[in-house]
């Protein structure tokens, strides 16, 4: 055998040793679940101590007090940075670098809002009263506006923050400087497709000075010159859709009526009690079974809240019934009986529906969630064009500007329809009226020539 030759081992040599692959002893076993317990109690160990450290320091705020106001209030921040950063030190000790730089960036925001607080202390004659009173009425001065609305600015500041950002020289953001507000809007008006962009973000901005009482940049002439400017260059018609009429109505009626399906009859409780009540989409997928009263003449409808009942203090709509085959009434009352809708229910009156095989019929789904915009536009552009219309030049809102034009060329008193649509302004409901041929021709004819 050559010297670059390797000896081949035996076949005891080249067997594995079962034993000690497969096998696990009980000291291995012990081992494994000795450090399972382990890791679980040191979890353990850090939450209770986490709860006893943060109970610890509630009390120790309770003990100290202070003859000012205004040392207690800023004594009870320090200790709460103080805190923080005794904590870090011993998440990083504990090798957590993660808690640890958190609770850091936590600290940052603390003392950013310490120093807020100060400045408002200063400046106010109230001092740290004002303080409190600003700390305490947070939240109420939000909840001033809709929920819809304070997204809305709060998504438009946002944005202003976020193109600010990109740009050094602005150093502050609130307050801000009426020129960055200036140039900021003038950006979007070279960006965006209508004014209507640069409107939102004129009342962000105002909107977050006046919630931080600070000196609003949007009073500036030169603000508003360019919001005004907007609305002259980016401006364009507004195409709204047409008003649907009795005639549409009753060729619903004649084509999805027979046979009364749910769906149909869910269909045609929606066009038929929107066009009678002049509901708007929201409020109209917004009834519970319990909203509804059904009288010996008429249906009343509670409108639990709308667009234009800013306190949510309710209002109620009366549907007379017409004893026609197109009786909204009637057809809303078919509609439940199909669902096997209860009348003392909680459940929304308008949801999902399913085929079910099994019985060969349509069910509503059990689950109480509304009747999404986007479906129900769905089902009516297409029962709409099943009869041969244009689906494109109607939408949901159709039925209701259907409905307040027919009762206005119907001679029904502006004061009764108004009420009925549940408009503020008499702006808002002339909006939605589409004069008929007749009542167009009558001022002219009118005119002694």
């Amino acid at each position: 055998m050559s010297d670059t030759e390797v000896p081949i081992p035996s076949k005891e040599s080249v067997e594995p040793d079962r034993n000690s692959d497969e096998d696990v002893s009980n000291a291995d076993l012990f081992s494994l679940f000795t450090t399972y317990m382990n890791t679980k109690l040191a979890g353990i160990e850090r939450n209770l101590d986490d709860k006893t450290h943060s109970l610890a320091k509630k009390v120790k705020k309770v003990e100290t007090t202070f003859r000012f106001k205004g040392n207690q209030i800023q004594y009870e921040l320090n200790s709460d940075i103080i805190d923080s950063i005794d904590r870090a030190v011993e998440y990083i000790d504990s090798k957590r670098p993660a808690r640890a730089t958190k609770l850091l960036e936590e600290s940052s925001k603390v003392l950013k809002m310490d120093n807020k607080l100060i400045r408002i202390a200063d400046k106010a004659e109230g001092g740290w009263n004002t303080v409190q009173e600003y700390l305490s009425d947070d939240v109420a001065v939000i909840d001033s506006r809709a929920k819809t609305t304070v997204s809305k600015y709060a998504n438009g500041f946002k944005r202003f923050l976020a193109w600010a950002q990109k740009y050094p020289e602005i150093d502050s953001i609130l307050p801000a400087s009426e020129l960055y507000v200036s140039l900021y809007l003038q950006h979007l008006m070279q960006t965006v497709k209508h004014y209507s962009s640069v409107e939102t973000a004129f009342y962000s901005i105002k909107w977050a000075h006046k919630l931080a009482n600070l000196v609003d940049p949007c009073e500036s002439d030169l603000v508003r010159s360019i919001v005004e400017s907007s609305k002259r260059i980016l401006n364009r018609p507004v195409q709204k859709k047409e008003p649907v009429d009795a005639t549409i109505i009753k060729t619903l009626f004649n084509r999805f009526c027979n046979p009364r399906t749910l769906r149909d009859l869910r269909l045609l409780s929606i066009c038929t009690v929107s066009y009678a009540g002049f509901l708007r989409y929201s409020e109209l997928c917004s009834i519970k079974a319990n909203n509804l009263t059904f009288k010996p003449e008429y249906l009343e409808i509670f409108i639990s809240s709308s667009k234009t009942d800013c306190y949510r203090k309710g209002k109620s709509v009366v549907i007379a019934k017409t004893n026609t085959p197109f009786c909204p009434v009637a057809i809303l009352l078919d509609y439940l009986k199909a669902g096997d809708i209860v009348l003392t229910s909680d459940m929304y009156i308008f949801r999902s529906i399913v085929y079910v095989k099994k019985y060969n019929k349509f069910v509503l789904r059990k689950n109480n969630a509304k009747l999404s915009y986007t479906r129900a536009r769905e089902i009516v552009k297409a029962a709409l064009s099943f009869i041969g219309l244009d689906a494109k030049l109607f939408g949901l809102h159709s039925f209701r500007s259907g409905g307040a034009s027919a009762a206005a060329n119907n001679g029904i008193s502006d004061r009764l329809f108004k009420a009925h649509g549940r408009w503020k302004t008499e702006n808002a409901k002339d909006g939605y009226i589409a004069d008929n041929l007749d009542k167009r021709l009558s001022v002219s004819r009118k005119l002694g020539i």
